[in-house]
């Protein structure tokens, strides 16, 4: 009888009570809540990027500054492009591409993201990336022409 209790009590809670997980659920911050936790606010054109060969979570790009938003910045800055969470991975950075960067400084000496993947917005295209052009047909070769 206890056992039987014990299972009925058990599916019984699975039914009623079911709650999707999410595990490592990276919620993006305010713009508020980015400038305020970051110690540097930047506008940015990536230079390059690089891996450090001694460190498996050293991947990181060099930038340099185009605008300050705060704090004081260094005309170029390492900036870590890998995370050892992979939601808070940034995903980032394309060479000659200008991102904005909401910064702290990391304990590996360079500057991180404050919100993972949200910390580092890309604002621009890179220089790699042909312009965009649009072609507009003109309206006599969409539609056919009216008979008199």
């Amino acid at each position: 009888m206890g056992r039987r209790l014990v299972i009925a009590l058990a599916t019984a809670s699975l039914l009623c009570g079911y709650v999707p997980a999410e595990a490592n659920v990276f919620i993006e911050m305010t713009f508020s809540e980015k400038m305020q936790k970051a110690d540097l606010v930047v506008v940015v054109t990536v230079l390059s990027t690089h891996t450090d060969a001694k460190d498996v979570y050293g991947n990181f790009a060099e930038v340099e500054t185009v605008a300050t938003l705060k704090g004081t910045a260094s005309p170029r800055i390492e900036v870590e492009t890998r995370s050892q969470i992979a939601e808070a991975d940034p995903h980032c950075c394309e060479i000659g591409a200008t991102y904005v960067m909401f910064l702290y400084k990391a304990p590996r000496q360079r500057m991180a993201s404050v919100n993972g993947r949200f910390g580092l917005v890309r604002i621009g295209p890179s220089k790699r990336e042909p312009p965009i052009q649009v072609i507009v047909s003109s309206p006599s070769d969409k539609w056919p022409k009216r008979r008199k």
